[in-house]
């Protein structure tokens, strides 16, 4: 499968926004307002990247899928937190557990991350099967463990340890 993950770019806004805004599309905590709002967000990529939050772009075939990121724990360095979304013309086809086994290369061979979490809606049964696939290990439940767009929501966390 030839899943590639780069730094998003601002010219990454409306494949973005097209893909968070589908009403199908229910998965991922927020949506952009409009164009502008994500385009808005993504030049903001340079000062969260200071912050240790690494976002990239998951392209299929030189086509964008979806993103991804990497957010470093700024109080215990050895933790990461990472999220996803993919394009829900795109899911089910693997990409999604392709793109979390390059995001865990990333944080532990490059960031030194010994610990990688994840949090996953309790109603998001396809990322807990992209959880399990990847060897992340269920460990507990938190209420209100996120925050969207109208309120919070109460997830999973999962987690993996390097090895």
């Amino acid at each position: 499968m030839n899943i590639e993950l780069r730094y998003q770019q601002v010219s990454d806004a409306e494949r973005f926004y097209e893909i968070l805004s589908n009403s199908t599309f229910k998965n991922f905590g927020v949506q952009p307002e409009n164009i502008e709002a994500e385009i808005e967000y993504l030049k903001t990529n340079d000062e969260r990247l200071k912050r240790g939050e690494h976002n990239y772009t998951i392209c299929h075939n030189n086509i964008i899928v979806g993103g991804c990121g990497i957010k470093l724990n700024q109080h215990y360095k050895h933790i990461a937190a990472l999220g996803y979304f993919v394009d829900t013309n795109y899911q089910g086809k693997g990409i999604a557990t392709k793109a979390v086994e390059l995001m865990e290369n990333i944080a532990f061979n490059e960031f030194g991350v010994i610990r990688f979490e994840l949090r996953i809606s309790e109603f998001n049964i396809a990322s807990q099967r992209v959880a399990d696939k990847c060897g992340f290990v269920r460990e507990g439940f938190l209420k209100k463990g996120i925050k969207v767009t109208d309120g919070f929501r109460d997830v999973y966390l999962y987690a993996k340890i390097k090895k």
